[in-house]
């Protein structure tokens, strides 16, 4: 147990010391919070438009819309700054006005257009195969999600209005009638209800996951990394001749280990602090102490794998290979964290909290989410300690065969036969 607190001593020092650690120390907590704002600030401000100026030329077949959808487009607040022209055209020569206004588009001298059908006033949903009873939208860009929103709001606005003057109904009473409603969410949570905050608290346990999902990766790649080197440089046969294959692998694991923890801390400890400052209700202690339990459960049992396949590789390249399945079940969790978010005690979301490749992330997002009950924490728990206990005992078999060997990379089937060895 000496040698194995002293190798680890080591390797937490010699870690920490490196500059690829302080800059990951100081870059990651940026690197989250910019993938958590930026995609949204940019997002947002692509549908505002602010600034901008947008030509739209319209083909109002009814000959009844284009003065109000014109003056909705001109007049909206919060967007782009809107040119409207009106296109006269006939059912005779609409192909050949379209033609026209596709090439306007395609050299730019047009964003969109908008072919608004001939019967549309009165169309109803049985019609709506007809390009008579359709309001047509031709732009150059598709993508732009809110441009098309904007003129087929507008659009739509100017018929409503009109079909309810037909009907003797002044269209501000019915804007009036119309007003939305506000509904507050309230979250019960242990017998007390609060205000909800809905987006905040999802995309804040998707920070949870994130950073166990960095934290794991980069501690169990490190140690990886580490134990390749130091086999093909033939460090390993020196340490073997003074410790046992068993102390070294637990003495490496127990070093990084510390190392994750240390950048784990660190990262919390910022994203807590800034969480607080924006009133996040997720951001709580308990909840960053769970993040730390099961970030040590799962680099106990992936560090383990990790370091098993580093020590049957000569190099990075082979050990790819090798890492490909469990790299993927690190990301199983991140493809399917919504889905867990929305329903956290689905029976979906209760398996994955049992199979040890996800517990770590899925039972870390639910307890975020909504805590489940002790009892299935507790379970988890127990099946990530069994997991631990089974790998390091496989591992330790593996690991002491494996450094020692060079050149060729071994079978499954003879690492299974290392296994087996007494």
């Amino acid at each position: 147990m000496n040698k194995t607190l002293k190798i680890a001593h080591r390797e937490y020092v010699v870690n920490v010391r490196r500059k690829s650690f302080l800059i990951g120390i100081f870059l990651m907590p940026l690197f989250i919070a910019g993938m958590a704002i930026l995609p949204s600030l940019l997002a947002r401000k692509a549908i505002e438009g602010k600034g901008q100026t947008k030509k739209v030329a319209i083909i109002d077949l009814t000959g009844q819309l284009y003065p109000e959808v014109k003056k909705m487009l001109e007049e909206q607040r919060g967007g782009p700054k809107y040119v409207v022209e009106e296109i006269t055209a006939t059912g005779g020569n609409l192909e050949e006005k379209r033609k026209e206004l596709n090439e306007r588009v395609q050299k730019k001298q047009l964003d969109s257009y908008v072919v608004i059908g001939k019967k549309l006033i009165n169309s109803h949903i049985q019609y709506e195969d007809s390009p008579e009873h359709k309001i047509r939208c031709y732009t150059r860009n598709v993508t732009d999600i809110g441009e098309s929103e904007r003129i087929q709001g507008a659009v739509r606005r100017a018929l409503i209005n009109l079909r309810l003057r037909n009907m003797g109904i002044d269209p501000a009473v019915s804007t009036k009638a119309s007003w939305n409603i506000n509904i507050e969410t309230m979250e019960v949570k242990k017998g007390e209800a609060k205000k909800s905050q809905g987006l905040a608290n999802i995309f804040g346990a998707f920070a949870f996951v994130m950073l166990l999902f960095f934290g794991l990766q980069i501690s169990g790649q490190t140690l990886m990394q580490g134990v390749i080197e130091e086999k093909n440089s033939r460090i390993m046969e020196v340490l073997v001749s003074s410790v046992s294959p068993k102390e070294l692998m637990r003495g490496k694991i127990l070093g990084l280990g510390a190392v994750g923890l240390t950048m784990m801390v660190l990262w919390s400890a910022v994203g807590y602090t800034a969480a607080r400052l924006r009133h996040f209700d997720i951001a709580t202690l308990p909840n960053v102490g769970y993040m730390l339990v099961f970030f040590l459960l799962g680099y106990a049992f992936f560090g383990t794998l990790m370091a098993t396949v580093g020590s049957v590789c000569n190099s990075e390249k082979e050990a790819q290979q090798m890492m490909m399945p469990i790299m993927l079940s690190l990301v199983l969790p991140l493809m399917v964290w919504f889905n867990i978010a929305q329903s956290p005690d689905s029976t979906f979301s209760r398996v994955l909290s049992v199979i040890p490749f996800t517990v770590p992330m899925i039972m870390m997002l639910r307890i975020a989410i909504q805590t489940p009950p002790a009892s299935q924490i507790i379970i988890s728990i127990i099946v990530m300690l069994v997991s631990i206990h089974v790998c390091l005992l496989a591992a330790t078999k593996v690991f002491r065969t494996g450094i020692l060997m060079y050149g060729k990379k071994p079978r499954l089937r003879e690492i299974v036969r290392w296994v087996r060895y007494k």
